[in-house]
């Protein structure tokens, strides 16, 4: 053995060293990327988690932080929607008061709608007595219009299109 300890020279020993990495190399990498890929999330990672795990009283103060927190949202909300419905019932009583106002200033001033007047001291104005029809009504370019129904057949249609039938094979 001691002949071999004599030729082990460190440039003999990266030589060999670096044979071996030319030869196995590939093996090394996919082992790396084995490690990295599937066991590291699966074993390292968990246990990390549970090394850098908050303690239970870190916890609780936490908790008890999202309670407060969840306490002051909604007591928040309340006083909005509280101050939103105040706001709402002062306009709704001034919309009361503004229309009571308009309403005296013009008492009697109102007309009908629908009259076709313009008049602002104008009265209902009544309806025209109607103009009678034509019997035959030949001069009334909307008549077919107005009596046809438009849910049911129609005579004047002229072509349809014939049925298509479903290829069964064959």
């Amino acid at each position: 053995m001691e002949g071999f300890m004599e030729n082990l020279t460190p440039q003999l020993v990266v030589a060999k060293a670096w044979q071996w990495l030319e030869m196995n190399g590939w093996y090394l990498v996919g082992a790396l990327a084995c490690w990295y890929l599937i066991l590291r999330p699966n074993l390292v990672d968990p246990a990390l988690r549970a090394a850098a795990a908050p303690s239970a009283e870190k916890v609780r103060l936490m908790e008890e932080g999202k309670r407060a927190a969840r306490l002051r949202q909604e007591e928040a909300a309340r006083r909005a929607s509280e101050a939103h419905a105040e706001r709402m019932r002062e306009k709704r009583v001034e919309k009361v008061e503004e229309v009571e106002q308009e309403g005296l200033r013009r008492r009697g001033a109102g007309r009908r709608l629908g009259t076709g007047s313009d008049d602002e001291g104008a009265g209902p104005s009544r309806r025209k007595p109607r103009e009678p029809k034509d019997k035959d009504g030949k001069d009334d370019p909307f008549r077919r219009l107005r009596e046809r129904n438009p849910l049911g057949a129609d005579s004047t249609r002229g072509y349809q299109p014939p049925k298509r039938k479903v290829n069964k094979g064959g």
